[in-house]
């Protein structure tokens, strides 16, 4: 008796089942075969550069407080919550004048400071494995059929892969963080933290509307002009940046607006 009569006996598949097998032809080939998913791409470009970031990192501030930090001479302490604070550097200029109308003599300016404190907030990445699972996870190795990409790479073990993800995803979170921050809101992906954005709406920083691209430009010009050159940086959004782009084009001479 063959395999067909036994499924045939046993009720396993109906005869109309067995006929269509018999007439598909031998199976060499359809099964036995692992799958290859070695032929694959990137579905979308992978963003691990934060220009902003890098800038912000190469700072003056940035590089004085990472100093303070190793020399153990950062001002760190607990407030009355139990939560760490750090004070920032102390900002030092003079009041306004004051008015002396009518006065033959005018008042000597006074000292101000500010040395604001904000929290201190720990970034952290869940990452957790067993004893077992790193036991094992440090021997096996992808093989050529694996979805050997930018993620897994042949010959590598499935723990080091992993801790490059871990690494990769660490660095975007804190990138992310770093930039859209504040220490009072959170998102899906944004923990409370001190970023760049708390910084920017301090009221203390000065806005200017940019529905006249042109005109907030030369705006931002005349007070560079005033405070002389420093560390200048533009970082928009990518939205923004092709709004400004469809702007500034050349006027009816041909040329560019002035400083473009």
């Amino acid at each position: 008796m063959n395999i067909t009569e036994v499924m045939i006996e046993q009720g396993a598949i109906g005869l109309d089942k067995v006929m269509e097998h018999l007439n598909s032809g031998s199976n060499i080939g359809t099964i036995g075969r692992g799958v290859d998913f070695s032929d694959n791409e990137l579905a979308t470009e992978l963003q691990n550069q934060f220009p902003l970031l890098t800038w912000l990192m190469g700072t003056g501030p940035a590089a004085k407080m990472r100093g303070a930090y190793q020399n153990g001479s950062l001002p760190m302490r607990k407030n009355d919550e139990g939560d760490w604070t750090i004070r920032l550097p102390f900002k030092v200029g003079t009041t306004p004048p004051q008015d002396t109308s009518g006065e033959c003599c005018w008042v000597p300016m006074e000292l101000t400071k500010c040395g604001a404190e904000t929290l201190i907030k720990l970034l952290c990445l869940k990452d957790c494995e067993s004893m077992l699972d790193n036991f094992i996870m440090k021997k096996q190795k992808f093989q050529p059929n694996d979805l050997i990409c930018y993620f897994m790479r042949a010959g590598e073990t499935i723990k080091a892969a992993r801790i490059r993800m871990a690494r990769m995803s660490m660095a975007w979170f804190t990138a992310h963080n770093i930039i859209l921050g504040t220490t009072d809101t959170g998102t899906a992906v944004l923990k409370p933290f001190h970023g760049l954005m708390q910084v920017i709406e301090d009221p203390a920083v000065i806005k200017i509307s940019g529905h006249n691209i042109l005109a907030a430009f030369d705006s931002l010009a005349c007070r560079y002009a005033v405070l002389g050159e420093g560390d200048i940086v533009y970082a928009v959004h990518p939205l923004t940046y092709y709004s400004i782009k469809r702007e500034i084009v050349p006027g009816k001479n041909g040329q560019l607006p002035a400083g473009w």
